[in-house]
């Protein structure tokens, strides 16, 4: 079974194409956000690293983001990524990150073997709160 290592929510990232290293750009763990409206997304990257055993590797599978509120999911989960865990570790990305209501969250990510119904969840989380620009300067 694949377990994700490492969550990371940033506002851009780059892959040097020589050694295959990762580089995050900013980031993001508080967003102030002027006017909050229902159904708004961000500009932000979401990246899940993933590791597997020997054994493992060749599966096809499905991951999809959530975001948590006080342990239950708050919003919709993002769309699913389809990835091959080819290697002992693999990183999945999305881009745009729904704002389901102001204030703080935890974003999880979710898996599934291609082809099955059931979601299992990673125990790693990423904090992020989502406050109004005013409670984001007052909290400097």
């Amino acid at each position: 079974m694949p377990r994700a290592y490492l969550l990371a929510t940033c506002s851009g990232s780059s892959v040097d194409r020589d050694v295959n290293n990762v580089s995050l750009f900013n980031l993001v763990e508080q967003v102030a956000i002027p006017a909050f409206q229902p159904g708004m997304s961000l500009p932000l990257e979401l990246h899940a690293y993933w590791e597997a055993d020997p054994g493992e590797l060749g599966a096809a599978l499905e991951c999809r983001f959530v975001l948590l509120r006080d342990g239950a999911t708050s919003g919709q989960p993002s769309p699913a990524i389809r990835f091959r865990q080819d290697a002992p570790r693999v990183r999945a990305r999305a881009l745009g990150l729904p704002v389901p209501a102001p204030g703080p969250h935890r974003l999880a990510v979710e898996w599934r073997r291609v082809g099955e119904e059931r979601w299992n969840r990673e125990a790693a989380l990423w904090p992020i709160s989502f406050d109004a620009a005013a409670d984001a300067a007052e909290a400097r």
